[in-house]
Protein backbone atom coordinates (compact mmCIF):
# COMPACT_ATOMS: atom_id res chain seq x y z
CA UNK A 1 0.00 0.00 0.00
CA UNK A 2 1.14 3.45 -1.21
CA UNK A 3 1.21 6.12 1.44
CA UNK A 4 -0.46 9.44 0.32
CA UNK A 5 2.04 12.27 1.20
CA UNK A 6 -0.58 14.90 0.65
CA UNK A 7 -3.60 13.91 2.68
CA UNK A 8 -3.87 17.13 5.09
CA UNK A 9 -3.26 19.62 1.91
CA UNK A 10 -6.20 17.78 -0.47
CA UNK A 11 -8.23 17.53 3.00
CA UNK A 12 -7.62 21.67 3.30
CA UNK A 13 -8.73 22.27 -0.43
CA UNK A 14 -11.65 20.40 -0.28
CA UNK A 15 -12.78 22.20 2.94
CA UNK A 16 -12.35 25.27 1.59
CA UNK A 17 -13.92 25.12 -1.75
CA UNK A 18 -17.00 23.62 -0.43
CA UNK A 19 -17.41 26.73 2.21
CA UNK A 20 -17.21 28.78 -1.16
CA UNK A 21 -21.13 27.63 -2.34
CA UNK A 22 -23.39 29.80 -1.40
CA UNK A 23 -27.24 29.51 -1.27
CA UNK A 24 -29.76 32.30 -2.42
CA UNK A 25 -33.82 31.40 -2.25
CA UNK A 26 -35.07 34.02 -3.57
CA UNK A 27 -39.13 34.92 -4.82
CA UNK A 28 -39.88 36.29 -7.73
CA UNK A 29 -43.10 39.02 -7.50
CA UNK A 30 -46.50 38.07 -8.54
CA UNK A 31 -46.79 38.79 -12.02
CA UNK A 32 -49.30 36.02 -13.68
CA UNK A 33 -51.34 39.25 -15.64
CA UNK A 34 -50.05 40.86 -18.94
CA UNK A 35 -48.79 44.33 -18.73
CA UNK A 36 -51.81 46.84 -19.32
CA UNK A 37 -52.31 48.47 -23.10
CA UNK A 38 -51.20 52.00 -23.04
CA UNK A 39 -53.40 54.55 -22.56
CA UNK A 40 -53.15 56.81 -25.38
CA UNK A 41 -55.70 59.44 -27.32
CA UNK A 42 -55.72 60.39 -30.80
CA UNK A 43 -55.74 64.02 -31.90
CA UNK A 44 -59.15 64.89 -32.84
CA UNK A 45 -60.39 67.68 -35.36
CA UNK A 46 -61.88 69.98 -33.31
CA UNK A 47 -62.20 73.63 -32.98
CA UNK A 48 -59.99 76.28 -31.59
CA UNK A 49 -57.61 79.13 -31.70
CA UNK A 50 -54.49 79.46 -33.87
CA UNK A 51 -52.00 81.96 -32.40
CA UNK A 52 -49.87 83.69 -35.11
CA UNK A 53 -50.40 85.37 -38.30
CA UNK A 54 -53.18 84.04 -40.37
CA UNK A 55 -51.15 84.12 -43.55
CA UNK A 56 -48.72 81.95 -42.35
CA UNK A 57 -51.27 79.01 -42.63
CA UNK A 58 -50.87 79.19 -46.25
CA UNK A 59 -47.03 78.28 -45.74
CA UNK A 60 -45.29 74.99 -46.70
CA UNK A 61 -43.32 74.45 -43.14
CA UNK A 62 -44.08 77.14 -40.37
CA UNK A 63 -44.66 77.13 -36.46
CA UNK A 64 -47.54 78.00 -34.51
CA UNK A 65 -49.44 77.42 -31.88
CA UNK A 66 -52.68 76.35 -31.51
CA UNK A 67 -55.51 75.82 -28.49
CA UNK A 68 -58.36 73.70 -29.03
CA UNK A 69 -61.78 74.16 -27.51
CA UNK A 70 -61.17 70.97 -25.12
CA UNK A 71 -58.06 72.74 -23.44
CA UNK A 72 -55.69 70.64 -25.43
CA UNK A 73 -52.81 72.30 -27.44
CA UNK A 74 -50.09 72.31 -29.39
CA UNK A 75 -46.95 73.83 -30.63
CA UNK A 76 -44.60 73.56 -32.87
CA UNK A 77 -43.60 72.58 -36.68
CA UNK A 78 -46.93 72.49 -39.14
CA UNK A 79 -47.66 72.15 -42.73
CA UNK A 80 -49.61 74.68 -44.14
CA UNK A 81 -52.79 73.45 -42.11
CA UNK A 82 -51.56 69.95 -40.64
CA UNK A 83 -49.46 69.37 -37.70
CA UNK A 84 -46.22 68.05 -39.02
CA UNK A 85 -42.65 68.02 -38.17
CA UNK A 86 -41.28 68.15 -34.47
CA UNK A 87 -44.00 69.17 -31.83
CA UNK A 88 -45.41 69.19 -28.68
CA UNK A 89 -48.95 68.58 -27.73
CA UNK A 90 -50.52 68.96 -24.37
CA UNK A 91 -54.04 66.70 -23.78
CA UNK A 92 -55.79 68.53 -21.07
CA UNK A 93 -56.95 65.49 -18.77
CA UNK A 94 -54.08 63.33 -19.89
CA UNK A 95 -50.58 64.49 -20.32
CA UNK A 96 -48.10 65.35 -23.06
CA UNK A 97 -46.88 64.06 -26.37
CA UNK A 98 -43.57 65.85 -27.16
CA UNK A 99 -41.76 64.35 -30.86
CA UNK A 100 -42.76 63.95 -34.49
CA UNK A 101 -45.92 64.54 -36.55
CA UNK A 102 -46.85 63.44 -39.93
CA UNK A 103 -50.17 64.23 -41.19
CA UNK A 104 -51.41 65.25 -37.78
CA UNK A 105 -50.60 62.07 -36.78
CA UNK A 106 -48.09 60.73 -33.89
CA UNK A 107 -45.17 58.77 -36.33
CA UNK A 108 -41.58 58.60 -35.77
CA UNK A 109 -39.77 58.98 -32.77
CA UNK A 110 -41.88 60.66 -29.42
CA UNK A 111 -41.61 60.93 -25.81
CA UNK A 112 -45.94 60.75 -23.72
CA UNK A 113 -45.11 61.90 -20.58
CA UNK A 114 -48.88 60.56 -18.44
CA UNK A 115 -50.09 63.16 -15.77
CA UNK A 116 -49.62 60.36 -13.35
CA UNK A 117 -45.79 60.19 -14.22
CA UNK A 118 -45.37 57.43 -16.48
CA UNK A 119 -43.73 58.05 -19.62
CA UNK A 120 -43.24 56.49 -22.62
CA UNK A 121 -40.39 57.00 -25.09
CA UNK A 122 -39.71 55.56 -28.08
CA UNK A 123 -41.10 55.00 -31.79
CA UNK A 124 -44.79 55.89 -33.06
CA UNK A 125 -46.75 54.91 -36.36
CA UNK A 126 -49.95 56.54 -37.27
CA UNK A 127 -50.71 57.55 -33.62
CA UNK A 128 -49.76 54.56 -31.93
CA UNK A 129 -46.96 53.32 -29.58
CA UNK A 130 -45.67 50.92 -32.52
CA UNK A 131 -41.76 49.73 -32.50
CA UNK A 132 -39.21 50.16 -30.19
CA UNK A 133 -39.40 51.99 -27.21
CA UNK A 134 -39.50 52.02 -23.35
CA UNK A 135 -42.66 52.48 -21.31
CA UNK A 136 -41.97 53.56 -17.69
CA UNK A 137 -44.74 53.30 -15.08
CA UNK A 138 -44.96 55.68 -12.39
CA UNK A 139 -43.73 53.43 -9.55
CA UNK A 140 -40.21 53.23 -11.74
CA UNK A 141 -40.94 49.78 -13.19
CA UNK A 142 -40.92 49.48 -17.25
CA UNK A 143 -41.60 47.12 -20.49
CA UNK A 144 -38.20 47.46 -23.07
CA UNK A 145 -38.83 45.97 -26.17
CA UNK A 146 -41.17 46.14 -28.97
CA UNK A 147 -44.95 47.29 -29.12
CA UNK A 148 -47.76 46.74 -31.43
CA UNK A 149 -50.88 49.20 -31.31
CA UNK A 150 -50.46 50.45 -28.23
CA UNK A 151 -49.29 47.23 -26.77
CA UNK A 152 -46.52 45.63 -25.50
CA UNK A 153 -45.12 42.74 -27.84
CA UNK A 154 -42.28 40.99 -26.91
CA UNK A 155 -39.33 42.41 -24.89
CA UNK A 156 -38.85 42.44 -21.03
CA UNK A 157 -40.65 43.93 -17.83
CA UNK A 158 -38.34 44.83 -15.08
CA UNK A 159 -39.60 45.94 -11.38
CA UNK A 160 -37.18 46.19 -8.45
CA UNK A 161 -38.62 45.52 -4.88
CA UNK A 162 -37.12 45.34 -1.71
CA UNK A 163 -33.43 45.79 -3.71
CA UNK A 164 -34.33 43.37 -5.77
CA UNK A 165 -33.96 43.78 -9.63
CA UNK A 166 -36.65 40.97 -11.07
CA UNK A 167 -36.51 41.00 -15.54
CA UNK A 168 -39.61 38.73 -16.50
CA UNK A 169 -39.38 37.93 -20.69
CA UNK A 170 -42.38 38.60 -22.54
CA UNK A 171 -43.21 37.00 -26.26
CA UNK A 172 -45.98 37.72 -28.16
CA UNK A 173 -47.34 39.82 -25.73
CA UNK A 174 -47.62 37.43 -22.84
CA UNK A 175 -45.04 36.76 -19.84
CA UNK A 176 -42.93 32.90 -20.29
CA UNK A 177 -40.98 31.18 -18.22
CA UNK A 178 -37.80 33.10 -18.15
CA UNK A 179 -36.35 35.29 -15.71
CA UNK A 180 -33.35 37.61 -14.76
CA UNK A 181 -33.10 38.48 -11.19
CA UNK A 182 -30.33 40.84 -9.63
CA UNK A 183 -29.73 41.27 -5.56
CA UNK A 184 -27.72 44.13 -4.51
CA UNK A 185 -24.72 43.25 -3.04
CA UNK A 186 -24.99 39.40 -3.51
CA UNK A 187 -25.58 37.89 -6.90
CA UNK A 188 -27.68 36.76 -9.60
CA UNK A 189 -30.00 34.38 -11.44
CA UNK A 190 -30.91 33.89 -14.93
CA UNK A 191 -32.81 30.93 -15.81
CA UNK A 192 -36.81 29.30 -15.88
CA UNK A 193 -39.70 30.27 -12.46
CA UNK A 194 -42.41 28.26 -12.01
CA UNK A 195 -45.61 29.58 -9.71
CA UNK A 196 -43.57 32.67 -8.54
CA UNK A 197 -40.15 30.50 -7.76
CA UNK A 198 -36.86 30.12 -9.32
CA UNK A 199 -37.16 26.17 -10.43
CA UNK A 200 -36.49 24.88 -13.60
CA UNK A 201 -32.60 25.44 -14.49
CA UNK A 202 -30.77 28.18 -14.61
CA UNK A 203 -27.59 30.23 -13.75
CA UNK A 204 -26.35 31.59 -10.21
CA UNK A 205 -23.27 34.03 -10.52
CA UNK A 206 -22.05 35.05 -7.48
CA UNK A 207 -20.38 38.87 -6.38
CA UNK A 208 -17.10 36.92 -6.24
CA UNK A 209 -17.55 35.88 -9.82
CA UNK A 210 -18.47 31.87 -8.37
CA UNK A 211 -20.69 30.57 -10.80
CA UNK A 212 -23.67 27.90 -11.04
CA UNK A 213 -25.59 26.11 -13.56
CA UNK A 214 -27.86 23.31 -13.61
CA UNK A 215 -30.79 22.17 -12.12
CA UNK A 216 -33.11 24.66 -9.95
CA UNK A 217 -35.92 24.17 -7.38
CA UNK A 218 -37.20 26.57 -5.60
CA UNK A 219 -34.34 28.86 -5.65
CA UNK A 220 -31.59 26.35 -4.40
CA UNK A 221 -29.29 24.00 -6.44
CA UNK A 222 -31.32 20.61 -7.29
CA UNK A 223 -30.02 17.76 -9.73
CA UNK A 224 -27.47 17.75 -12.34
CA UNK A 225 -25.17 20.78 -12.02
CA UNK A 226 -21.80 22.44 -12.28
CA UNK A 227 -20.41 24.64 -9.92
CA UNK A 228 -17.15 26.48 -10.46
CA UNK A 229 -15.57 28.92 -8.18
CA UNK A 230 -13.33 31.79 -9.00
CA UNK A 231 -9.60 29.86 -8.51
CA UNK A 232 -10.97 27.73 -11.33
CA UNK A 233 -11.91 24.65 -9.14
CA UNK A 234 -14.97 22.81 -10.33
CA UNK A 235 -17.59 20.72 -9.35
CA UNK A 236 -19.95 18.93 -11.97
CA UNK A 237 -22.23 16.15 -10.31
CA UNK A 238 -25.55 15.55 -8.35
CA UNK A 239 -26.93 18.56 -6.12
CA UNK A 240 -29.89 18.28 -3.43
CA UNK A 241 -31.09 21.09 -1.12
CA UNK A 242 -28.06 23.59 -2.26
CA UNK A 243 -25.48 20.78 -1.28
CA UNK A 244 -23.31 18.69 -3.19
CA UNK A 245 -25.44 15.15 -2.82
CA UNK A 246 -24.62 12.41 -4.90
CA UNK A 247 -22.21 11.35 -7.78
CA UNK A 248 -20.30 13.98 -8.57
CA UNK A 249 -16.51 14.98 -9.71
CA UNK A 250 -14.44 18.00 -8.30
CA UNK A 251 -11.79 19.12 -9.91
CA UNK A 252 -9.07 21.22 -8.09
CA UNK A 253 -7.90 23.31 -10.79
CA UNK A 254 -9.45 24.57 -14.68
CA UNK A 255 -7.12 22.38 -16.37
CA UNK A 256 -8.58 19.15 -14.70
CA UNK A 257 -5.73 17.65 -13.98
CA UNK A 258 -6.03 16.60 -10.75
CA UNK A 259 -9.86 15.58 -9.34
CA UNK A 260 -11.69 13.45 -6.95
CA UNK A 261 -14.61 11.47 -8.31
CA UNK A 262 -17.14 9.44 -6.30
CA UNK A 263 -19.97 10.01 -3.79
CA UNK A 264 -20.50 13.13 -1.55
CA UNK A 265 -23.05 14.07 1.22
CA UNK A 266 -23.67 17.85 2.60
CA UNK A 267 -20.95 19.28 0.37
CA UNK A 268 -18.38 17.05 1.24
CA UNK A 269 -17.25 13.69 -0.28
CA UNK A 270 -18.17 10.28 1.73
CA UNK A 271 -17.06 6.90 1.59
CA UNK A 272 -14.90 5.65 -1.24
CA UNK A 273 -13.39 8.57 -3.78
CA UNK A 274 -10.79 8.23 -6.57
CA UNK A 275 -8.05 10.37 -6.29
CA UNK A 276 -6.60 11.28 -9.55
CA UNK A 277 -3.16 13.74 -8.60
CA UNK A 278 -2.27 13.85 -12.56
CA UNK A 279 -2.67 11.61 -15.55
CA UNK A 280 -0.47 9.12 -14.09
CA UNK A 281 -0.89 9.06 -10.38
CA UNK A 282 -4.12 7.69 -9.27
CA UNK A 283 -5.30 7.19 -5.05
CA UNK A 284 -7.82 5.28 -3.33
CA UNK A 285 -9.35 7.52 -0.38
CA UNK A 286 -12.04 7.10 1.97
CA UNK A 287 -14.00 9.63 3.83
CA UNK A 288 -15.99 9.66 6.53
CA UNK A 289 -18.10 13.21 7.88
CA UNK A 290 -15.74 14.94 5.65
CA UNK A 291 -12.30 13.50 6.62
CA UNK A 292 -10.16 11.49 4.41
CA UNK A 293 -9.25 8.69 6.74
CA UNK A 294 -7.70 6.10 4.52
CA UNK A 295 -5.71 6.05 1.50
CA UNK A 296 -4.53 3.28 -0.82
CA UNK A 297 -2.32 2.61 -4.17
CA UNK A 298 -4.74 2.42 -7.23
CA UNK A 299 -5.04 0.10 -9.67
CA UNK A 300 -7.14 0.08 -13.15
CA UNK A 301 -9.69 -3.08 -13.11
Amino acid sequence: MRRFKNKKKLLGIIVLCVMGCVAITPTPEDTTSKPKTVEVKKIEPVNGTYSGKIATLKQDVHDGTFTFDTGDSYEGKWSKKTIQGEGKYTYKDLGTYEGNFKKGQRSGKGTFTWNDNSIYEGQWKNDYINGKGIYTYSDGSYLNGTFKGNQFYEGKYTVTINDVTYKYKIEDGSLTKSIEVVYKDHASYDGTYEDNKLTGSGTFTYNNTDQYFGGVTEGKKQGNGTYTWASGAKYIGQWNQDMMNGQGVYYYNSDKSSSLEGTFSNNAPQGECVYKKNSTEKYKTYWENGNCVKVEGYKDE
